[in-house]
């Protein structure tokens, strides 16, 4: 009985975080096409996609992330987007992180949505979350009709509470000190 109760415990989880990760991509891709060459100018500042590749990726990007999004909760196709999704997460951390060990902290994330600068917690938020998906990607997520609610329902405050913190990130920018 307690492994069945660990069992769907880890499903409802990993449909949380799969809900929360797809809403994360559908308004990260639906920003970066509604301002497409605010995104290729967020890109191009980050000075790891070579001149020539700049316009496509920033073409192609969107509607990957779009297409992950859905495919997260598909369940037979949930396990492949999963890897996908994080091996996007990791290379979004790693251009951050790269950009930050430079010294490049003004750029802007080009995370679609709000204009923020990079920051190291972007890069930890998205390092632990596709660790997360990586981890939870076998996982079969097919839970209880109330489970999956609670599951909607918590993959969705995990995404207002990563909103919020945002917000109230760029709100305290003006006050951080300056190294």
């Amino acid at each position: 009985m307690t492994a069945e109760i660990a069992t769907v415990t880890l499903d409802a989880l990993t449909l949380a975080l799969r809900v929360y990760v797809a809403l994360l991509l559908v308004v990260a891709g639906l920003a970066k096409l509604r301002t497409p060459l605010e995104f290729e100018a967020s890109l191009s500042a980050y000075r790891i996609v070579p001149d020539a590749l700049l316009a496509p990726v920033a073409r192609l990007l969107p509607p990957v992330e779009l297409a992950l999004a859905a495919l997260l909760l598909v369940p037979g196709l949930s396990t492949v987007a999963s890897i996908a999704a994080a091996a996007l997460l990791f290379a979004f951390a790693a251009a951050i992180g790269i950009n930050l060990t430079r010294g490049r902290a003004h750029i802007d994330c080009g995370c679609g949505g709000t204009s923020m600068p990079i920051r190291w917690t972007m890069v930890y938020r998205n390092l632990v979350t596709a660790l997360l998906l990586a981890a939870t990607a076998p996982a079969a997520a097919s839970v209880h009709p109330l489970l999956l609610l609670g599951a909607i329902v918590a993959g969705v405050g995990i995404y207002l509470v990563h909103r919020i913190c945002d917000m109230l990130s760029t709100l305290a920018a003006p006050f951080r000190p300056t190294a």
